[in-house]
C-alpha cells in the first residue's frame, strides 16, 4: 500500500453507499452504513496481508495513529462489598489481528 488515505472512513462509506443506491434520496435507507464500513475494513485487511506477503513488512503509513486514549477506572467489588481499591484501564481500539 504505502500511501496515506486522504478520505475518512465516513466519506468513503457514504460515497460507496450513494453509488450503490444510484444517488437516489430516500427516507427508507436499506443499505446499512455499518455494513459498508465493515467491507472497507475487510478490503484494507486484505490489502495489508498482500503487502506483508510481498514485502515481509508494512510501511509506517499503513498504521493508524490513535492518540489521547482516556484512562478509566472502576472500583473493585468483592462479594458485593466495595474493596476501596480502584482498577485503572484504557479501552484500546481494535487492532488488525491477521
Amino acid at each position: 500500500m504505502g500511501f496515506k488515505m486522504s478520505k475518512t472512513l465516513a466519506e468513503i462509506g457514504y460515497s460507496i453507499r450513494n453509488q450503490i443506491k444510484g444517488y437516489y434520496p430516500t427516507d427508507d435507507e436499506r443499505i446499512d452504513i455499518q455494513l459498508v464500513y465493515d467491507k472497507c475494513w475487510d478490503i484494507r485487511s486484505l490489502l495489508l496481508k498482500e503487502e506483508y506477503r510481498k514485502f515481509r513488512k508494512l510501511n509506517d503509513q499503513d498504521y493508524t495513529t490513535e492518540c489521547c486514549l482516556e484512562v478509566e477506572c472502576d472500583v473493585i467489588h468483592c462479594n458485593g462489598y466495595n474493596s476501596g481499591v480502584k482498577e485503572y484501564y484504557i479501552k484500546i481500539p481494535k487492532v488488525e489481528s491477521s
